[in-house]
């Protein structure tokens, strides 16, 4: 999110909202095209019904991955130590 606010900041600033609307959309627009894309090629090339093996570790790293930054947030905010 750092990156598209400074994105969008500094578009608004110089060209207003109509041109922080279009960075927005210009600077999100390619990431969204290719992840897409990538999802669409792999759901045509694999069974869901039988995944590849290496593939069975992802959803539980990707929980974890958020309880981490979950974590990490909040212990951040902890100002009396508590947790």
């Amino acid at each position: 999110p750092l990156a598209t606010q400074l994105v969008m900041g500094t578009s608004i600033v110089h060209a207003g909202a109509l041109g922080g609307f279009l960075a927005l959309i210009l600077f999100v627009l390619p990431g969204f095209i290719v992840l897409t894309g990538v999802g669409l090629l792999v759901e045509s090339l694999l069974d869901p019904e039988n995944p590849p093996i290496y593939l069975l570790g992802i959803p539980p790293a990707t929980v974890a991955l958020v309880f981490k930054a979950a974590y990490s947030f909040g212990s951040s905010l902890d100002k009396f130590g508590i947790g």
